[in-house]
Formats: C-alpha cells, structure tokens, sequence
C-alpha cells in the first residue's frame, strides 16, 4: 500500500516534524510513502529519509467547480485507487475530501493538527454541514490528537468515530539537561504568529525577576524582528529571539524548563521533546499540553493572561532552585510519545483502513 502525505512546507513546526518522522517510520516498516508539497522551504526537509519519495503540487483553497473538476483530475492523474491519504491541514482534507465524497476513490486519514474553525454566519453553517458530511462517509477516518479536542469536534462540529492518537517525537537520545543555576533559564521554540503567544510572554516578563532569562527560538523573521524592537523598547534584556534550530533536543538541554505561552495548541510536540529532555514545562491550558502536563513535570497557568504566566514563571524558577523536579523522572513521564509506541498506532490504523 502506497501513502500519500500532504504537507505545504518542510518548516519547522510541529506538523511538518510530525510528517517527517511518520513518513520515515513508514517506509522503515515497509510502507510506500509520497509526500505532496506545495513548497520544498525549510530546514526539515534534510531530516527526511531518502526512501520517501516527494512530488511538488500546491491545492488550491477553491469553491469554483471549474477548479475543483480540475483538481479532481490532476489527483486521480497523480494518485491510484484505493491509496490512503493523509491530509494534515483542513483545507487539504476540505478540498480532497468534497472531491471523494462524490467519485469514491481513495481513503482519507485526516490528523487534526489544526482545529477546524466555522465563522459565524450563513456560508459557515453549509461549510460545517459539508464537512460533517465528507468526515463521517465510511471512506474518512479522523485522527485526534487529545481527548478534549475529540470531544471538541464530535459535540461542536458534529464529526463522528475521531480517534486519539497523540503526536510523536524522537525518544532515543541522550540529550538531558542536569543544569544547576541560581536563577534558572527558560527556553520556548515555536513559530513566531499569533498563536504562539510570544506577545503575552513579553508582557509576563515585564513582571518576573529580571535575573530569570528566557530565550525563544523560532522561524518568521518579520514577526521575530518586531517582537525583539517592542522587547527594547519595554526595556527588557531578560528575554530574547533567536532564529530556528534543526536539533532542538540538544538546544533543550541547555536550558533548566520549557515556557508554552500558547493561545491554543492541539497537541505540542516540543513539549514532549523538552520533557524528553528532563525539563519542568511551563505551560497554558491548552487543550494538547493538559493531557501531558502534571504537578510532577509542569505548571499549567491560563492562556491568553500576562499576570497568569508570569506567576507561574516565578513559581517554576522556584521549584526548580528548590530541587523538586527530578530531570529523570521527567524524561520518563513523556516515554509514552515515542515515535516507536505512538506510530504502532497508526500502523494498525492503516490496516484497518486499508
């Protein structure tokens, strides 16, 4: 069986990590696997096995039938019957799906990377009704990447049979940090957007001990520029933003705990990753980091609350000075998201649908 892959970039986010570490382990256990991109960008891309085979084609976002009978054409030209595909991003799995709802082709595995989000309004009911439609046909299969975002979907979007399986990572490293400072450094790695929250974190650390340093690494110059200009201008020299890093495990362990300023994350890969590496997670209630944080590994504070995550900075500093996390035990605690145990259950997944 040969799988097919959307994705729009090899940047490095945690969607674009989760498809090159899946479409690495398939082919590894035997799978066929092509990944469709709409752009070849970014660091990620080297990380990827010379066994997947790739194909540049962009989806267009499209209600036109015109476009839409042309696209239907140039995926059936570019995938055989009966294949699987994987769509990460809504539109992908929207576009895909519509087109399969009425031909019957292929089976459609879509992971909820991302939310699917309805403006109010009269076209957003249709939208919603189109894909509760196209997600619950016996030839769609919707993966979710915690139990609060299933519950999510099957109550507000109407989606029926959502799966959890959360997102993996690269487990077999030796990378831990065994740091041990008088004021701990926090690290955040993300995207520079809206999402990320990076705008919150700068207000938070206007009010933390300005001994306490956090760097961010992330990509979207534009945005990180901006974010380093208003960190001058509040006078902040606690808190820097630095461009992407490919080993973000060997960045992680130099760092004492992990900071998630997030507005909405539906799983959070690099949680787990800094986990993996021993750090205590800083993070805001999300809906994928509140299945993975405890008292023994984290602090959860609320999102979208400057005052909120700047406690909560000087409450984790404080635990870690105080020795009461165990870098080990927190290793342990994200073993689970090993891409060895977590991809066992998209191999059965696959079976099933196969």
């Amino acid at each position: 069986m040969r799988i097919y892959i959307f994705i729009w970039n090899f940047n490095f986010g945690g969607v674009q990590k989760h498809t090159v570490l899946l479409a690495n382990y398939l082919v590894q256990c035997g799978y066929g696997v092509t990944i469709i991109y709409s752009s070849k960008e970014g660091e990620l891309f080297q990380l990827l096995s010379s066994k997947v085979e790739i194909k540049e084609y962009s989806l267009p976002n499209t209600n036109n039938p015109i476009k839409l009978f042309r696209l239907s054409v140039a995926l059936k030209r570019i995938i055989p019957k009966n294949s699987v595909i994987l769509c990460n991003g809504p539109n992908n799995f929207r576009q895909i799906g519509r087109i399969n709802f009425l031909i019957r082709r292929w089976k459609l595995l879509f992971i909820l990377q991302n939310d699917l989000e309805f403006k109010p309004g009269f076209l957003s009911s249709l939208k919603r009704l189109e894909v509760r439609l196209i997600s619950n046909t016996s030839l769609s299969n919707i993966v979710a990447l915690s139990t609060k975002q299933k519950s999510d979907h099957e109550s507000r979007v109407g989606v029926k049979h959502v799966e959890v399986i959360p997102n993996f990572i690269e487990f077999d490293h030796s990378y831990i940090s065994v740091l041990d400072r008088q004021c701990p450094k926090g690290i955040s790695i993300g995207r520079y957007a809206y999402q990320k929250g990076y705008d919150i974190l700068l207000e938070a650390m206007r009010q933390v001990d300005q001994n306490i340093i956090v760097d961010v690494f992330g990509y979207g110059e534009d945005e990180r520029l901006r974010l380093t200009q208003k960190a001058k201008e509040y006078g902040l020299k606690n808190v820097n933003f630095y461009g992407a890093v490919l080993n973000v495990y060997e960045q992680l362990a130099d760092y004492d705990f992990f900071i998630l300023p997030s507005r909405f994350e539906p799983f959070g890969i690099v949680v787990a990753e800094a986990l993996s590496c021993g750090l205590p997670v800083l993070t805001t209630d999300c809906d994928g980091p509140v299945d993975i944080i405890n008292k023994k590994n984290g602090i959860i504070v609320e999102k979208d609350n400057p005052d909120s995550l700047a406690k909560g900075i000087a409450q984790i500093s404080n635990k870690i000075i105080e020795g009461e996390y165990n870098a080990l035990d927190i290793r342990k605690s994200a073993e689970k998201y090993a891409v060895e145990e977590v991809a066992l259950a998209y191999l059965q997944k696959l079976k099933s649908v196969d």
